[in-house]
């Protein structure tokens, strides 16, 4: 996955004066108990990319839960 990430990020042009993207991605572990009673054990993934940048003397962000090719070339076109 995070060589895929790679190369879709090497693709990526930008004639800002700075950007940079960022991908992150977390899981978590999940175990409760209600009432005395276990809960089932869960498991999530959150994954997401997010671009920075600075043009005209301003800052720009944007941020993806869509780490496709397509999502990666949208939240880089601030």
């Amino acid at each position: 996955m995070i060589d895929e990430i790679r190369r879709r990020f090497a693709a990526l042009r930008c004639n800002a004066d700075f950007w940079s993207l960022r991908f992150v991605e977390e899981s978590c572990e999940t175990f409760w108990v209600r009432k005395n009673v276990p809960q089932p054990w869960s498991v999530s993934i959150d994954r997401g990319v997010m671009a920075s940048v600075y043009a005209h003397g301003g800052y720009g962000y944007a941020a993806t839960a869509d780490t496709s090719s397509r999502g990666v070339r949208s939240v880089s076109r601030l």
